[in-house]
């Protein structure tokens, strides 16, 4: 797992580890339906996955909200704006990244152990912008 800071703010690394962890809960949502399925019938097996309906959507949402951000930095004329848009979208989606390390298993993305690096970064970015 590579923790310099040149990749932690690369597009294609950034837009990835969205998409997978988009890819991943998808996933685990359709285990979770299929499991619970034969048991409770398909309107209760929904019901009962809510919270993994609403992570999917969330971790979607994001990975769209992050590709706009990507998009208004390339397209920005002004390049202290998009030096600006830039690190935004990266606080954007490292906060998505580390919010996954926290509150549920790690998900292959980055080592756990290298979560400091990246609060460091965090708070150095937070300050640029």
């Amino acid at each position: 797992h590579d923790t310099d800071v040149r990749h932690l703010r690369d597009p294609a690394f950034l837009t990835g580890a969205l998409e997978y962890r988009t890819a991943r809960i998808l996933y685990t949502l359709s285990l979770r339906l299929r499991k619970h399925t034969p048991k409770l019938g398909s309107f209760h097996a929904w019901n009962k996955c809510l919270n993994h309906v609403l992570a999917l959507a969330n971790a979607y949402i994001e990975s769209v909200i992050l590709k706009c951000f990507l998009r208004a930095s390339e397209g920005c004329i002004d390049s202290d704006c998009r030096q600006s848009l830039k690190a935004m979208a990266d606080l954007f989606a490292l906060r998505c990244i580390e919010g996954d390390m926290l509150f549920r298993a790690p998900i292959g993305l980055v080592n756990p152990g290298s979560l400091n690096v990246y609060k460091e970064y965090l708070l150095s970015a937070g300050f640029d912008v």
